[in-house]
């Protein structure tokens, strides 16, 4: 099933992806508590599905985690100490929490059915009428962005059990110092790879970043129906 549903998912159109993405982005802020976790369901549901919680995806899922748990207790120690009651605030924390949940989790589900290339031409497309022949720039830029994001993450990840294995007795302020300066070097060398790449591959020219989509009838009717739900989903 993750095969066949990852397939799908990756043959759509991608302007219709990010489309229904930012629809839902925005739909998520609007939703009440109920409509908050039925759009949660659905969510998670397409995440398992698309083996969003193995390898890489897993990876991201566990970066998103602290990120939300950070701006979870925040909101909590903000409304704390702003005189709103424990379970008030708890309540306001935990809404917090599933907001952001699910827009990472949109993030991640873009990111598993769509290329960096592919969201580069959508973003292209869709900026071409307002940036005209700079809209290629800000698509280049978007590419790089989704490519390097994952490569960050797992570089963190692997210098951390580089450092753990080979330098088990460091003190933790030393590896405050080893693991930075690790990481810039080898995000230095990283970013003269795909420097060397894109220029390769001529993606550093406007005509690289025009295409014909090749997106069906069928799919946009699909999104229609998607965005229709979703639209549903924030009256409840």
């Amino acid at each position: 099933m993750d095969a066949r549903l990852g397939a799908y998912a990756g043959a759509m159109d991608p302007r219709l992806k990010a489309g229904l993405a930012l629809l839902y982005g925005a739909l998520i802020w609007r939703c009440g508590p109920l409509g908050l976790a039925l759009l949660g369901l659905v969510i998670l549901a397409l995440g398992l599905g698309m083996g969003g919680f193995v390898g890489e995806g897993l990876r991201l899922f566990k970066a998103a985690a602290l990120f939300v748990i950070f701006w979870a207790l925040v909101k909590l120690a903000v409304d704390l100490l702003s005189g709103i009651g424990p379970w008030p605030a708890a309540a306001n924390a935990l809404v917090l929490a599933a907001r952001l949940s699910e827009l990472l989790g949109l993030g991640l589900i873009l990111a598993l059915s769509t290329s960096a290339r592919q969201l580069g031409l959508a973003a292209a497309w869709a900026l071409r009428p307002f940036l005209r022949d700079r809209a290629w720039q800000a698509a280049l830029g978007l590419s790089l962005m989704v490519h390097f994001l994952p490569l960050a993450l797992g570089l963190v990840s692997d210098l951390r059990r580089v450092v753990s294995l080979r330098c088990p007795d460091l003190s933790l302020a030393k590896k405050l110092i080893i693991l930075p300066q690790a990481m810039i070097r080898n995000l230095g060398q990283k970013t003269w790879d795909q420097t060397l790449a894109v220029a390769s591959r001529g993606l550093d020219q406007a005509s690289a970043w025009r295409t014909a989509f090749s997106g069906l009838a069928g799919q946009w009717f699909f999104g229609a129906a998607l965005g229709l739900a979703g639209l549903a989903l924030a009256l409840v």
